[in-house]
Order: structure tokens, then C-alpha cells, then sequence
């Protein structure tokens, strides 16, 4: 499901990907398109070649990357449904 693109006021300074909070809204992950469009090459390579090990590590990258964003609070809703930062099944 492709979603809209939302515009927001600007921020002082360049956003790089990576965590962020827009007031008191919870924590996401920002993503450049150059970042987003990356990882989306590296996800096809890895469903494609399983053994791509350059593949594997930039999904872990990635992997840490979105985890960057939990905050304590998602982390116990988290392991309330037995699913931890580091994989499921905690």
C-alpha cells in the first residue's frame, strides 16, 4: 500500500536519515529517497540471492537503523507480545 507523501513545515538544518520526533508525536525513522531507494535494492538482492553477504549486512544496517526509533515504551508493548529490538520470539 503506497502512501501519500506528507509535507511539513521545515526544519533548521539538513534531516539525514535516521531517528526522529516531530513534537510530541512518537519517534519514527526518517528515510532520504536516495536511502529509501538503496535499501529497497539491497531488499530485492537479498529475496533474490539469499547468499549475498554485502546484501545481508546492509539489511542488518537497516535493521539496526529502524530499531534506532523505539523508544522504552514501544519496547515493553514490544515484549508484552514476545517480539524484542532484536528479532521475534524474545
Amino acid at each position: 500500500m503506497k502512501k501519500r507523501i506528507r509535507t511539513l513545515p521545515s526544519v533548521s538544518g539538513r534531516l539525514d536519515t535516521g531517528p526522529v520526533q516531530f513534537g510530541s508525536d512518537a519517534p519514527g525513522v526518517y528515510l532520504k529517497a536516495e536511502d529509501a531507494f538503496a535499501y529497497a535494492t539491497i531488499i530485492e538482492r537479498v529475496l533474490t540471492d539469499v547468499a549475498d553477504s554485502e546484501a545481508l549486512e546492509s539489511l542488518r544496517s537497516l535493521e539496526r537503523l529502524l530499531q534506532s526509533a523505539l523508544t522504552r515504551r514501544d519496547q515493553g508493548l514490544l515484549n508484552g507480545i514476545g517480539v524484542s529490538a532484536n528479532g521475534f520470539g524474545s
